[in-house]
């Protein structure tokens, strides 16, 4: 008797679940653990409170400025004066807004850096049913996290210039975009996973043969997060979340293993 599905469609339709189900387990993890929602949202607050200032601070030396001679011509109570200061700060309000855009969240993500390692263990750890790290271990150390760091985004790196590469390669071949796509896709995964990769002191090899093995998985959980993290205010707690994703899905691989 043949199967009512071909297997491609059993395949894709097993892969998607995982995916869906991983996902579902780590908002779970991240907003349920007041620990991991503690370290997701501090670096949230952190960059508001920065970027909070910093607008602040902008505004408050254009309030002051004295427009040169035509302060001294109109005099600063004049309403020329006082429109040429609501158009600036109007202008820097905008401009802003677009530099806040483009970059909160990369700032975000940096500082995140720092926890999203304790994060990884941490959902781990709860997964497999282990002892939790303790909490002073996501703040000590922090001279040695930042080494953790340029060792983790060198390997980064490498893997993203590597699958830019091909991608780029391949995006001269009309019929293959759809792969160069599945490769944007890979690298979206790779910036997540390699938290875990790190922690189990995978090689960079080893990191290419578990890539290979999870070809289609990353594709998909990439594709995903790809979504994710355009979508404003969300986005600032994707990179905790695609964190605890990968850590579920390398533990029910290893576990299998």
């Amino acid at each position: 008797m043949k199967p009512l599905f071909p297997m491609p469609f059993l395949a894709c339709y097993t892969l998607s679940m995982s995916t869906i189900t991983n996902f579902f387990l780590s908002l779970k993890y991240i907003f349920t653990d007041k620990i991991n929602f503690m370290l997701t949202i501090l670096p949230v607050l952190v960059g508001l409170i920065f970027y909070g200032a910093g607008f602040y601070s902008i505004l408050g030396w254009v309030g002051a400025f004295k427009f040169g001679w035509l302060g001294s011509f109109f005099g600063l109570d004049s309403w020329i004066i006082s429109g040429l200061i609501w158009i600036v700060k109007t202008i820097i309000g905008f401009l802003a807004y677009f530099i806040a855009n483009w970059t909160f969240v990369i700032f975000v993500s940096a500082i995140g850096c720092f926890f999203n390692d304790y994060i990884s263990e941490r959902v781990e750890k709860r997964h497999i049913g282990q002892p939790l790290p303790p909490i002073n271990q996501a703040f000590s150390k922090f001279n040695s996290k930042i080494l953790f760091i340029l060792m983790n985004e060198l390997k980064k790196i490498s893997f993203i210039l590597f699958f830019s590469l091909l991608a780029y390669i391949i995006n001269f071949i009309p019929f293959l975009v759809p792969v160069s796509l599945g490769l944007s896709f890979i690298l979206v995964s790779v910036q997540f996973i390699d938290y875990t990769w790190y922690r189990h002191n995978l090689t960079f090899s080893q990191c290419l043969s578990d890539t290979n093995k999870n070809f289609f998985t990353f594709i998909l959980s990439g594709a995903l997060y790809f979504a994710l993290i355009n979508i404003p205010i969300l986005n600032l707690f994707v990179p905790a979340i695609a964190t605890a994703h990968y850590a579920i899905h390398f533990s029910n691989k290893h576990t299998k293993s």
